[in-house]
């Protein structure tokens, strides 16, 4: 690897650490949809207090749900590779897989390139630059769409 090589793969492990704020815009977007999804459930703005059983019922309809699995798939895998081992971030990279799919499948873009972008961050951490820049690779085009901040683009440029 000469030196313009390495520090382009330098350049793109230091784009790749600064990922963390999209977590948060990402679980925001997954909170403003379930809300969405449950005021339908209510009638009034300020209606009595839900029973249990209305509770349950929701929380079953939001465990089934893809991008509800997608977040808590992201969180495991966000909180593997805080253990900072070479096992933990390949269990990571699995959980961010499996995360992507899920997005992948509900056409939601910007899940699915957070989690591509997690891969590419848990490969920055194992030393794996030419999976790096895959992954890397693979979320660009995803991020790219008008409906997407362009803060969270230019970040990841």
């Amino acid at each position: 690897m000469g030196f313009r090589d390495s520090k382009v793969a330098m350049t793109s492990q230091s784009r790749l650490k600064r990922v963390g704020p999209i977590w948060l815009f990402v679980l925001v977007l997954i909170c403003s949809f379930c809300a969405k999804e449950s005021s339908a459930h209510f009638t009034s703005p300020i209606s009595p207090r839900p029973s249990n059983f209305e509770i349950s019922e929701l929380l079953a309809r939001l465990q089934q749900d893809p991008l509800v699995a997608g977040t808590e798939l992201l969180q495991a895998g966000q909180k593997l590779d805080a253990e900072n081992t070479n096992e933990s971030h390949l269990k990571a990279i699995e959980k961010y897989k499996e995360a992507a799919k899920l997005f992948h499948a509900s056409k939601v873009n910007l899940g699915e390139a957070v989690a591509l972008l997690a891969v590419a961050s848990s490969y920055s951490s194992l030393h794996q630059d030419q999976n790096t820049l895959e992954y890397a690779k693979m979320a660009l085009p995803l991020l790219e769409g008008t409906e997407n901040d362009r803060t969270i683009l230019a970040s990841t440029l």
